[in-house]
């Protein structure tokens, strides 16, 4: 690790870095832009908390090094995925005006 932390110390290190000082400025901008679907952001934000609780306690019941071993499989099976399965080798992302449409439809179905 660059900065001597151990696995769990970096873990815990990013998780207090991006708890809200990253999130709060952004989620507040896309709100304001009426971009934030509020019902789906307490559901799933309902969902973190306990996925986090939970893995949370898992991961600090494992030895140090497991959790290296753990972190270095995720990370590979990811870049497999990025590599091997990326979806966006299909075509062009949708533009401004695309995005927006589909966003709409998708808030009048849920309406």
């Amino acid at each position: 690790m660059v900065l001597g932390f151990s696995q769990k110390q970096a873990q815990g290190t990013s998780l207090g870095i991006l708890l809200l000082p990253v999130g709060i400025l952004a989620v507040i901008q896309y709100y304001k832009q009426g971009y934030l679907n509020v019902n789906y952001v307490l559901v799933v934000s309902a969902a973190f908390v306990l996925g986090g609780f939970l893995g949370s306690k898992l991961a600090l019941s494992l030895p140090d090094a497991t959790m290296k071993k753990v972190f270095a499989v995720v990370l590979i099976l990811i870049a497999i995925k990025i590599i091997f399965f990326d979806e966006s080798k299909k075509g062009p992302a949708p533009s401004q005006a695309q995005s927006e449409s589909i966003l709409a439809e998708k808030v009048e179905k849920t309406s």
